[in-house]
């Protein structure tokens, strides 16, 4: 376990505090629980987004060729959900309707609602 010393903005840290109140309750670990969340979800779409916009570019640059290239190594997923969800990042969108919300569920950025299921 790990201590970081970082300065925020008084009302992020206000809401922070009552959001993790309202969700978590009261309790030893629940901030610092929750900030590990935060820095996990962050780290992951970091990741995401750097792999959206390097498939992006090698889609461009394959188009220009008439190619098309897919790392599936770097990517887990189905290559057509990949490509929705890179353009959709590429043009700030983050919430689809679709009923096929699993396959999104593995990528934090995309919020994926089945408006058939409530």
């Amino acid at each position: 376990m790990k201590t970081i010393t970082i300065n925020i903005d008084d009302k992020i840290e206000k809401d922070f505090r009552e959001t993790v109140k309202e969700d978590r309750g009261i309790g030893k670990g629940k901030i610092g629980a929750a900030v590990s969340e935060a820095l996990q979800l962050w780290i992951k779409e970091k990741k995401e987004e750097e792999i959206a916009a390097q498939q992006i570019d090698i889609m461009k640059k394959a188009k220009s060729l008439g190619k098309f290239k897919f790392n599936r190594e770097k990517i887990k997923g189905h290559f057509w959900d990949i490509l929705i969800a890179a353009t959709m990042l590429e043009n700030g969108i983050t919430h689809i309707y679709t009923e096929n919300v699993k396959d999104f569920k593995s990528l934090p950025s995309i919020i994926a609602i089945n408006p058939f299921k409530e």
